[in-house]
């Protein structure tokens, strides 16, 4: 009798787990259908590997979970589908480098490789860089600024900051050389104009990482949080976007607390001024200045030129010079420009011309000084 309760019981418990494990199995298999479709689509929530890895403006963060792993903008990882579509594994997102890619708070170093998200497209750093060359005066400013500077093997003639950057060399920024960089035995070039001549490099196992110049600060912030990924230096880099976004928020501050500001940046002694489409433009702009250059018609162009009755009408009340053969007495000194109001107000001011060129921290370290002008 026993053995005829517990063969019931048995068989019904049987019973009972298939009529629960069949509809999971079934739900489970219609899912992977539906996830991964036949074939053609990548097993993740439809967003493309663009999408993911899409940028963030200042101040955003972004994290996620589940997959691989690549660092953002914020120092923080990206969700990414760990396989190609075709089944064949994607090196960008191969899972092991993925993973490594992950920097936590931002603020520790990455465990290598980890994956740079360059101008031309991302890159691989599967090891720690020892030997560096900087083919960008910018790139140089931020290496030593974040604490990669020891490294920094050669730089190009145009990185003369900061004054313990390499000994200046005949290595162009435009135009390198591949057997003058090669040279120098690096494993990482930093560039700021694409080469497929230095690309080639990548066979010796150089990594190359081009980063274009910046129009936008947030451009600016991403390349110093990159670099900082690239070298292992995320403290030194979240330590510089810290300062550029209290230096962001102190001008804006004293900007908008004070009268308006006309602004008006000579680059040479043709007028030349930048426009809204450039680095130091855009930054007046953002900043709650009028940029007198953007009453021209500027077209794509980054840089317009203006004339000497177009700046007095407009009656600036803060003039840079940021043109090397010019000077604030010489500009004071023009015909009809004594009446200007930068002039009568004394905000007349003469700044770095090479930092002028760049659009690091250098840089903002400039409109900084335009805007105390401008405001005191």
């Amino acid at each position: 009798m026993s053995n005829c309760w517990e063969a019931e019981v048995i068989q019904t418990t049987g019973k009972r787990w298939k009529s629960v494990l069949v509809p999971i199995v079934l739900a489970w298999g219609l899912f992977s259908l539906i996830a991964c479709g036949a074939g053609d689509e990548a097993p993740h929530s439809g967003l493309t590997s663009d999408e993911l890895l899409s940028g963030q403006a200042l101040g955003d963060e972004s994290s996620g979970s589940g997959g691989g792993l690549v660092a953002g903008d914020e120092g923080v990882g990206l969700p990414v589908p760990n396989q190609a579509g075709d089944g064949a594994i994607d090196p960008l997102l191969d899972p092991a480098i993925l993973a490594a890619s992950e920097v936590g708070d931002g603020t520790r170093a990455p465990s290598f490789p980890v994956v740079v998200r360059a101008s031309d497209g991302d890159v691989i750093v599967d090891s720690e860089r020892q030997r560096i060359v900087s083919l960008s005066p910018t790139a140089t400013e931020i290496l030593f600024a974040i604490g990669a500077g020891d490294r920094v093997v050669a730089a190009d003639r145009g990185s003369t900051f900061p004054a313990a950057a390499p000994a200046k060399s005949e290595l162009s920024a435009r135009n390198p050389d591949p057997a003058a960089v090669a040279a120098y035995q690096p494993d990482l070039v930093i560039l700021e104009t694409s080469s497929s001549g230095v690309a080639g490099l990548e066979h010796d196992g150089v990594v190359v990482i081009t980063f274009e110049p910046a129009i936008h600060v947030e451009e600016t912030v991403h390349q110093v949080r990159q670099l900082g990924l690239a070298t292992g230096q995320l403290a030194g880099a979240a330590e510089q976007v810290d300062h550029i976004q209290s230096m962001l928020a102190s001008m804006t501050e004293a900007v908008a607390a004070a009268d308006a500001v006309r602004i008006y940046h000579e680059v040479d002694a043709t007028f030349l001024s930048p426009s809204s489409r450039s680095f130091f433009g855009e930054l007046y702009t953002r900043l709650g200045m009028e940029n007198i250059a953007d009453q021209v018609e500027q077209g794509e162009n980054r840089y317009v030129t203006l004339n000497s009755d177009l700046i007095r009408n407009a009656d600036p009340t803060v003039i840079v010079v940021a043109n090397a053969r010019s000077s604030a007495d010489s500009v004071r000194g023009r015909p009809g420009w004594d009446a200007i109001s930068a002039v009568t107000r004394g905000r007349v001011i003469e700044v770095d011309f090479a930092a002028t060129t760049t659009w690091g921290p250098r840089a903002l370290a400039v409109v900084d000084q335009v805007v105390q002008a401008a405001t005191s």
